[in-house]
């Protein structure tokens, strides 16, 4: 029952029984409906037309809905592009006519990409994940070791970094079942330049909630490095939490949803006696999930939120 409720729960698979059962319902109970004394569904004939018009009406709406779909993927496409190109003004011209390629490219690439289990899904019906931390915390090269496919790299070559979209900025890593935003470590941190990072930030949130209104993100993560944890004091470590604890913050009051959050301490093989502590692990044993979870009940204290308590 429980398996039917969830392909219920699927938008094609809903309007389609949703249509099964209107013309079901023609069928059965056709016959009996009577306008002024004349039955228009008596025949068989009549109630055949009927069930063509309802698969007719059908088929529009998914035509239209998917229509409009790809729409809203090319419009987000778009914008992206637009704010690329704002960010390029500061580079040389050299800089700004191959990333301008190298963009351009990426996003030819992208309308014709077909990603998602059934390989037919749009960049919105993708679940998004925004990686967080800061500069140096090792990010990229985590996405790099991930030992995830990223398909449009068959493309875009795999000197592209498998990722698209501005590395001053955001990078753009498309995977077989996500999209995954790596943000600029001055993003987090804000403190090269304040104002324009803050209010890259901002714009940064802005267009996730324009583009995915529904849900603008399915998670969060933040890496650390342990490296650099180790060599701070107190105090910096202090200041760099509540930094985090910021960026976190803006995250829930603009986006206006709760989200989970993955906490990806990295650097981890700098830390004395760590590779000689995996030495005897298989690949196998090796590629296991490593880490804990904190149920949300657990991180609650009365009158506070969790992302309150958050580090």
């Amino acid at each position: 029952m429980s398996g039917l409720l969830t392909l219920l729960r699927l938008p094609f698979l809903s309007s389609l029984a949703g249509a099964l059962i209107i013309i079901t319902l023609l069928w059965t109970l056709g016959p009996l409906l009577s306008i002024s004394g004349y039955n228009p569904l008596s025949s068989e004939r009549n109630r055949i037309i009927a069930a063509i018009i309802v698969v007719v009406l059908f088929a529009l709406y998914m035509l239209i809905k998917s229509l409009l779909a790809r729409r809203k993927n090319r419009k987000m496409a778009e914008d992206l592009a637009k704010t690329e190109k704002d960010a390029t003004q500061i580079q040389t011209e050299e800089e700004i006519a191959t990333l301008n390629k190298l963009f351009d490219q990426a996003l030819a690439e992208l309308k014709k990409a077909k990603l998602g289990k059934g390989k037919g899904e749009t960049l919105y019906q993708l679940p998004w994940y925004v990686i967080i931390g800061p500069p140096g915390s090792g990010k990229t090269t985590a996405l790099i070791n991930s030992g995830l496919n990223f398909p449009l790299a068959k493309r875009l070559g795999t000197n592209k970094i498998k990722g698209v979209g501005g590395t001053r900025n955001c990078d753009w890593w498309f995977t077989d079942h996500a999209v995954l935003l790596d943000t600029a470590g001055r993003y987090t941190t804000q403190d090269s330049h304040q104002s324009v990072d803050s209010a890259a930030w901002t714009k940064f949130l802005e267009l996730l909630k324009k583009h995915r209104r529904q849900r603008p993100i399915n998670g969060v993560m933040v890496a650390i490095s342990l490296s650099d944890l180790m060599q701070k004091n107190e105090t910096e470590r202090a200041e760099e939490a509540q930094t985090i604890r910021r960026r976190i913050q803006e995250l829930h009051e603009q986006l206006g949803i709760r989200f989970p959050i993955y906490v990806l301490f990295t650097k981890a093989d700098l830390i004395a006696g760590c590779m000689e502590f995996f030495d005897d692990l298989s690949k196998e044993e090796r590629a296991q999930v490593w880490g804990m979870t904190f149920p949300v009940d657990d991180l609650k204290t009365e009158g506070e939120p969790v992302v309150e308590n958050f580090m």
